[in-house]
């Protein structure tokens, strides 16, 4: 990566891998390189927005761990798209996180599946129901209804068309930015072709995570943080000269 290139992060989806995604920003952070903007898809919308937001590690891990992931599920109707709705995580999430997309301290995009199947991200709207969205894996959850481009449409989990959005966030940044990948092993989800040239990517393994029980969320999030400082110490320092950082 040249110095000087903004630097972006791309957090692929990873069924529950909350502790996946908070030891690669971690471990990130303790290497001194800090995101442009930030992408994130399924648990890397839910942990980046937390980033985003400013929140501490310690913090974010307080978040995730605090319930099971059942206590934010409810039944819902009709059944066949989706068993579960997504509303209390959504009220949750209002509750907790800046309102819409611009207040946040660093720019962050979601993704999802839009109705008609395809990738997009989002980057601007109210935030809540977009990072919901993002998570709400097909015939699992009912989609979530957001803004795209303007209008409301229904959405869902953007790990079941992509599972990184490589594509889309090479369309919107170009060359203008490098980026540093973390890759969490696919559970389920599209199974792409995905063209890493010109990039770093870090790697972790799948969660282990279940709706009842998240497991050892901090265990693995020390294992991926780890795993992050081997990968990027050479990068450490490559964009010091940000405003943005995590606190």
């Amino acid at each position: 990566m040249s110095s000087g290139t903004p630097v972006d992060f791309l957090l692929s989806s990873g069924f529950l891998a909350f502790g996946r995604q908070a030891g690669f920003l971690e471990g990130a952070r303790d290497c001194g390189v800090y995101p442009d903007r930030l992408y994130g898809t399924s648990s890397g919308a839910l942990i980046g927005s937390m980033y985003c937001a400013g929140w501490s590690f310690s913090k974010i891990l307080e978040e995730v761990t605090a319930e099971r992931p059942m206590a934010r599920m409810a039944l819902s109707w009709p059944p066949w798209q989706g068993v579960f709705h997504l509303e209390r995580l959504v009220a949750h999430l209002e509750a907790t996180l800046p309102r819409r997309f611009d207040d946040l301290d660093v720019p962050l995009a979601v993704g999802v599946q839009r109705t008609d199947g395809s990738f997009a991200f989002i980057r601007s709207g109210p935030l809540a129901p977009a990072v919901a969205a993002s998570c709400a894996m097909p015939s699992v959850f009912h989609p979530v209804q957001v803004e795209v481009e303007g209008q409301l449409e229904w959405c869902r989990d953007g790990g079941a068309a992509d599972r990184l959005g490589l594509e889309c966030w090479r369309a919107e940044r170009g060359g203008q930015a490098n980026a540093v990948v973390h890759l969490v092993e696919r559970t389920a989800g599209a199974r792409n072709a995905m063209d890493f040239r010109g990039l770093t990517v870090v790697r972790s393994p799948r969660s282990g995570a279940n709706f009842w029980t998240l497991g050892a969320v901090e265990e693995r999030a020390q294992q991926t943080r780890r795993a992050t400082l081997s990968a990027l110490s050479a990068l450490s320092g490559s964009n010091g000269d940000q405003s943005s950082r995590n606190r």
